[in-house]
């Protein structure tokens, strides 16, 4: 029921996805609640342009981003990692590691490039066409 994972930049004692739901019956363990719309696509613009502030992810995004970025602190897939130099020493954020523990990633290189998303996006719109 338990395997050993690459992830992080390290190894990880995991649940075999077949045996998630039992285990967690088990030992009483909630699901944690998934991300928003609006969560991942806050996570996305930092992900793809740390380090970023608040005002460049909410221009990014089109809307204001500060609930989306006080979820994602209370979840730790992104950290403070200062102030940026500029009017307002605005806080300047990042993913941390508990980010590629989410997406079961060893570093930020193995996020899919803006290429492979285009493609992807071409591929399902030709499908669903």
């Amino acid at each position: 029921g338990v395997q050993i994972i690459h992830v992080g930049g390290g190894w990880l004692f995991s649940t075999k996805p077949a045996f998630d739901r039992e285990i967690r019956r088990l030992l009483q363990i909630e699901r944690k609640n998934r991300l928003t719309s609006a969560g991942l696509e806050t996570l996305a613009a930092i992900a793809y342009r740390q380090p970023v502030t608040q005002a460049e992810i909410s221009g990014i995004r089109g809307v204001d981003s500060t609930s989306s970025l006080k979820t994602l602190l209370e979840k730790s897939l992104i950290k403070i990692v200062g102030r940026k130099k500029a009017p307002g020493n605005p806080l300047v954020y990042r993913t941390s590691d508990e980010f590629l523990l989410y997406l079961g990633l060893n570093s930020l290189d193995e996020l899919p490039s803006e290429e492979e998303i285009a493609k992807i996006l071409q591929e399902e719109k030709a499908a669903d066409a």
